[in-house]
């Protein structure tokens, strides 16, 4: 999921910080969940994330292939 996130944000041409600021969701979050495979998040979170990266939320568990 992380690394979903992660490729996204970089398509989008976002930071780190800048997607803090967009979902106000703080960076060291944003980080945690793109650099820690098991890291537990809210779905409060990522329903964030996905509209400030202007997504659906289910694009974060698309396996790669």
């Amino acid at each position: 999921m992380g690394e979903n996130i992660k490729r996204i944000r970089e398509n989008k041409g976002l930071t780190r910080a800048e997607l803090a600021k967009k979902s106000n969701i703080t960076r060291a979050t944003i980080w945690r969940i793109e650099t820690h495979p098991g890291y537990v998040t809210t779905t409060e979170t990522l329903l964030k994330l996905a509209k400030a990266l202007d997504v659906d939320a289910s694009e974060f568990f698309v396996q790669a292939k």
